[in-house]
């Protein structure tokens, strides 16, 4: 199974998300819980892992690294409930949390349980501790970069204390 979030490239002045909603799957706010998980491609896997939530946002709307107020909404009420379940948080989006001096989910991150920040988009292929401008001490960002271009990937191992993060180059 998986899920993806759009990225700028997925959106056209023409045909705005059209190739994304029909190729790929909606550009809505999803949640996936780690128990079990359901992929756009409607194959369903049972991990047996409990305690991880991952929320997807398109952070495209309009601009880069701009999200809907209706989004930023979800997508704090959708940390809040993870939190009252005793979930640890990855919000996945394409861009950088801080990106053209905007941070949309300030307040999401500032979330203790939120402990990943994915995405791609630009900087470097990473997994370092803290945000900039985020006062979430658990909080990691994890940068694919761009797996288009730069061929990588990042293979993530969750513990209860740690987060292990193996970068892996694609041959291209």
């Amino acid at each position: 199974p998986y899920r993806a979030v759009p990225g700028n490239h997925d959106r056209s002045n023409l045909v705005d998300f059209t190739n994304y909603t029909t190729y790929v799957g909606p550009t809505a706010v999803w949640e996936s819980g780690s128990e079990v998980v359901t992929g756009y491609n409607g194959l369903t896997a049972t991990t047996g892992w409990s305690g991880l939530d991952f929320i997807g946002l398109n952070n495209t709307n309009g601009g880069y690294n701009v999200v809907s107020a209706t989004d930023v909404a979800l997508v704090d009420e959708l940390a809040n409930q993870a939190s009252l379940r005793y979930e640890n948080i990855f919000v996945v989006a394409h861009h950088p949390h801080v990106y053209n001096l905007l941070i949309p989910l300030a307040q999401t991150l500032n979330n203790p349980d939120v402990v990943g920040y994915m995405h791609g988009h630009s900087g470097s292929t990473k997994a370092i501790s803290g945000l900039s401008g985020i006062q979430n001490p658990n909080v990691w960002e994890l940068n694919s970069q761009s797996i288009q271009a730069k061929g990588a990937i990042l293979y993530y191992e969750v513990y209860p204390s740690q987060i292990v993060v193996y970068p892996i180059q694609l041959a291209v």
